[in-house]
């Protein structure tokens, strides 16, 4: 039987816990890519030919970046950073052409470039239009953070993690004279040149194909006609999402430029979240009572588009019952929220609200706020005016509220639930005389501290905006 002093005892624990924080991590992160332009169109080019940027050749810069953060209590960071990158074409058929045309050949693209920063230059002999994907991946070194040292493997290796995430754009080539360009009135920095929200409208324009002369849009039609119509110069997103077909004919004063087509898409909304309204000055806090609110405005996503249309409305958890429920201990011996109310109340749906212009709320103070509610919500709680002398103090309660919006177009009316839903938390922590209260609701917070005036707040960090 072996037997172990005190002193080797506690080095053999040290030595088992060194082995467990060696062993055991958990980064997470997300590898953002952004690509910029969008869209190009440029002429056909055959292999061996001059090649010329933005007439029969076009180049995109691609940027990508990646913070991998810790789990709770994980004594492990990244360090060194390898970066690479890889490509993915897919051939963009035209709408309502019968036969449907097949792939008449991927384009050629050449990536250049290291360290998340790369250039891509594309063409191809074939008339067409592809959206190209690009996915890049960072393998980074594992460093215990408390030693800065490296974490190895058993066979002496440095320990790594991945991360990959993924940019997109569009590329069309043609043998036409003039390229199409769809032009929001709802337009910003940063919109989508293919890609439009529910209810969008705007201008179809014809230009040169190196983007230095506006020619004359002679007639325009869009197939499917029930996702967006097109007349002359004016186009129509209707209530649909789906793939669209351009048709112009244009010309260049007196002579005939033929015709061109171009496919782009009608999304709607996928996701919602909160920001704290920039103009709202009033927090209606009360010193020592349990009363602390905030005003936000709803977001719809994604944000590089225009919902400037649409109405959207605080929903339930399905299309039958229009409710949802405050989800929280009623225990008061576990949940100090179990004194207000709106533990396992009903919270029913609200009215619809307008979405404000995005080309007039983009320049605000902390912007871009893009797809942003005309209707300001005032998050938090009131109910309960002074503290318990006595009982726990931490606790937490959760509403989960999908959103619903409206759209109508043309005599046309959809309404449908947005999946993605906004999460609203009230919660206390810190127990004992100055315990804090927070609320928060998707990416925006606020405290506050019993006994004191004091307050701290987090909003949303704003969006990126993306192609």
């Amino acid at each position: 039987m072996l037997k172990f002093s005190k002193s080797y005892g506690q080095v053999l624990f040290f030595m088992l816990s060194f082995l467990m924080v060696v062993n055991c991590y958990a980064l997470t992160g997300t590898v953002t890519v952004k690509v910029s332009p969008g869209h190009q169109t440029v002429k056909t080019r055959v292999s061996g030919s001059a090649e010329v940027i933005g007439t029969n050749t076009a180049e995109y810069g691609i940027t990508a970046t990646c913070d991998p953060k810790p789990g709770p209590n994980e004594e492990v960071k990244a360090v060194e950073p390898s970066w690479s990158i890889s490509s993915s074409v897919a051939f963009v058929p035209p709408q309502g052409v019968i036969p449907a045309p097949t792939n008449p050949g991927n384009p050629s693209v050449n990536i250049s470039g290291s360290g998340g920063n790369w250039t891509a230059k594309v063409y191809t002999p074939n008339a067409g239009q592809w959206k190209i994907t690009f996915t890049v991946k960072s393998v980074y070194k594992l460093k215990n953070s408390i030693t800065d040292q490296y974490i190895y493997n058993a066979d002496g290796s440095i320990k790594t993690q991945e991360f990959t995430g993924t940019g997109n754009c569009t590329f069309k080539a043609t043998n036409a004279d003039f390229q199409i360009k769809l032009v929001s009135s709802d337009d910003f920095p940063g919109h989508s040149k293919l890609i439009f929200g529910l209810g969008e409208n705007g201008e179809i324009q014809a230009w040169s194909i190196d983007g230095t002369t506006q020619y004359t849009v002679d007639s325009s039609s869009a197939t499917p006609s029930d996702v967006m119509t097109a007349t002359g110069t004016a186009f129509q997103v209707l209530v649909k999402a789906g793939s669209v077909t351009i048709k112009v004919k244009a010309k260049n004063g007196s002579t005939d430029l033929g015709e061109e087509t171009i496919t782009a898409s009608a999304i709607e909304p996928s996701g919602a979240y909160m920001i704290m309204d920039p103009n709202s000055k009033d927090y209606n806090h009360r010193k020592e009572t349990f009363n602390l609110k905030y005003k936000c405005r709803y977001v719809l996503t994604p944000n590089n588009v225009s919902f400037a249309n649409l109405k959207r409305a605080e929903w339930g958890e399905d299309d039958v019952t229009g409710i949802s429920y405050y989800k929280g201990d009623a225990d008061i011996t576990k949940n100090y929220f179990a004194a207000i109310h709106g533990v396992g109340k009903k919270h029913e749906h609200g009215t619809f609200i307008s979405i404000l212009k995005c080309k007039d709320t983009y320049q605000k103070s902390g912007g871009p706020y893009i797809n942003v509610s005309k209707g300001i919500d005032t998050t938090g709680t009131g109910t309960q005016n002074v503290f318990l002398q006595s009982g726990p103090y931490v606790g937490k309660m959760t509403l989960t509220l999908p959103v619903r919006y409206q759209i109508t177009v043309n005599g046309q009316i959809a309404e449908k639930t947005i999946k993605a839903s906004v999460v609203s938390t009230m919660e206390i922590t810190n127990p004992g005389v100055n315990h804090v209260i927070t609320v928060s609701k998707t990416g925006t917070s606020l405290s506050k501290e019993k006994d004191s005036d004091n307050k701290s707040i987090t909003p949303v960090i704003p969006p990126i905006l993306g192609q």
